[in-house]
């Protein structure tokens, strides 16, 4: 994510929700990471936090305000490092440019280099090779959703089912149950879907 004047700001919110949820405020800390998730959704971190909140407030811990209950000692041993492994994207990064070029900028390399080979036709060729690679940006989003990794954009998603990878989109929701509750994605995804069939259509059906 491009960095903006309000990123301190959200560091200061996300360590003021830390510190709320470790002294037992669980409402004020679920208010803290929903007002950051306002202004940045791929903040790092945010998505594991706030799931491990809300099950903590569902699991029978009365009500979400507990200002009554001592506060929770830290625990005596340090505390460990973030899991984020060397090379993944930060929150430094950009992620619609990082998974953009991820996505297509191997795609167009590869169609162009098997078309040329197996001397087919470009689109087909195109089709076959972005569905591919949608199918395992998909899956690879899947795998780092738990974790603090940024995500990828759901605008790069899309673009890549608009661009032809409807099928291999379509088959990685299905079989790693991605991006099958959220409304607003299945609304768009479809939308993006027709877009793909048109132009497929307007290309190769013979009316």
């Amino acid at each position: 994510m491009v960095n903006t004047p309000q990123e301190p700001d959200l560091d200061l919110l996300f360590k003021a929700a830390k510190r709320a949820h470790d002294r037992g405020n669980l409402k004020d800390a679920l208010d803290l990471y929903k007002t950051i998730g306002d202004k940045n959704p791929y903040y790092p971190g945010l998505d594991i936090h706030m799931r491990a909140l809300e099950m903590e407030m569902t699991r029978g811990f009365g009500h979400p305000d507990r200002r009554s209950e001592p506060a929770r000692q830290p625990a005596p041993t340090a505390r460990p490092q973030s899991t984020r492994t060397a090379g993944r994207p930060t929150r430094h990064t950009n992620p619609y440019l990082l998974y953009g070029i991820l996505t297509f900028l191997p795609a167009v390399i590869l169609t162009l280099i098997l078309a040329r080979l197996l001397d087919s036709d470009l689109i087909l060729t195109w089709l076959l090779v972005i569905n591919v690679i949608t199918f395992l940006v998909y899956a690879y989003d899947k795998l780092i959703s738990p974790t603090e990794t940024v995500r990828v954009p759901e605008l790069v998603l899309l673009m890549a089912v608009a661009g032809g990878a409807f099928v291999g989109a379509l088959l990685a929701r299905l079989l790693f149950r991605h991006k099958t509750r959220k409304l607003s994605f299945r609304f768009w995804f479809w939308m993006a879907a027709f877009i793909c069939i048109a132009w497929v259509a307007l290309k190769y059906v013979r009316f």
